[in-house]
């Protein structure tokens, strides 16, 4: 996102570049923190239109992925780590559809069909499933979906109500999401906003969803941590986005960016260590990491367009 002068912009690109670069105090052949770590899948528009691209974990080695005129967006890995699940659209305003493709983007296939958007995808712990978010009917739910694509099933269902982007909890048994009310709105620093909440509900059914969030803001995006104590989401009470993060035992929420910038779509690294995020901090989306509490903001990404989804991979033995 945002850098300091034209000098800095340069060294921190060329580095880049080469593929990776050295920490300060870092010895030869001792890899940091980040180079350990698995690599991030994310989209960016910097070909023309939105493409899946993955990187190193600190930066370096972007690579894309697909390489088509469709916008793919929202990359999600599969557990073991072999496959990654995205969405796909011919158009801007048309009908998005998931789309499952090797980890190195070859061999991809359509798993959903219809005229109703499905956003959003979130691979299941158990590698079997995959839930999504569509709008039918005048209303968007959760659905839920065999990982090869068949057995679609309705997860969510409240009259009034809308909710979309989930994702599982590490036991596989709850689904995290963000919603409300159709009706409820903010106003927000670039217009108007719903007034969603995070919820939880049941995989298997048997009880409404839970609200787990309870402010004036819209609250999105939500991401679960590894451990299942935590949800990250960005949360935006009109004045502008930020990272945060919600304990389920006390509830209690902490900002985690507290800039004000457009900070959203946080993603966990699989060992609970960091946070992925975008932020807009130079009039357009890059990715940075965090550690988990915050502190340590580094940026990723250097584009003049936008970089944003981004989706860790987990570790592989």
């Amino acid at each position: 996102m945002r850098t300091r002068a034209g000098v800095s912009f340069f060294i921190v690109c060329s580095m880049l570049s080469t593929g990776g670069y050295q920490a300060a105090g870092q010895e030869d052949g001792e890899k940091t923190t980040e180079q350990l770590l698995p690599k991030i899948a994310f989209s960016s528009e910097r070909d023309g239109n939105s493409e899946i691209y993955v990187m190193n974990s600190d930066g370096s080695d972007q690579t894309r992925l697909t390489d088509n005129d469709a916008k793919d967006w929202y990359p999600f890995w599969s557990p073991d780590g072999e496959k990654i699940v995205y969405q796909s659209s011919e158009t801007e305003d048309g009908p998005a559809q998931l789309f499952v493709m090797n980890a190195d983007g070859s061999d991809a296939k359509q798993i959903t069909t219809g005229p109703h958007t499905h956003s959003s995808p979130s691979w299941s712990p158990d590698g079997k499933r995959v839930a999504f978010h569509s709008t039918r009917g005048g209303s968007s739910n959760v659905f839920i979906i065999d990982a090869d694509g068949g057995n679609e099933t309705q997860l969510t269902n409240v009259p009034g109500y809308n909710f979309i982007s989930p994702t599982w909890s590490p036991d596989g048994k709850r689904i995290a999401v963000e919603g409300g009310k159709r009706d409820e709105k903010i106003q927000v620093e670039w217009g108007e906003a719903r007034l969603f909440q995070i919820w939880v509900v049941l995989v298997d059914g048997g009880e409404q969803p839970v609200q787990i969030t309870d402010n004036v803001a819209y609250n999105g995006y939500p991401a679960w941590s590894p451990g299942g104590d935590v949800i990250a989401f960005d949360s935006n009470p009109g004045t502008g986005a930020d990272v945060v993060s919600v304990n389920l035992g006390d509830k209690k929420i902490v900002n985690l960016t507290d800039q004000l910038t457009q900070s959203e779509f946080a993603a966990w690294a699989p060992d609970a260590s960091k946070i992925a995020f975008v932020a807009n901090r130079d009039g357009n989306n890059e990715i940075y990491i965090m550690n988990a509490d915050g502190s340590e903001q580094t940026r990723l990404t250097f584009n003049d367009v936008g970089d944003t989804t981004p989706a860790w991979a987990p570790f592989v033995d």
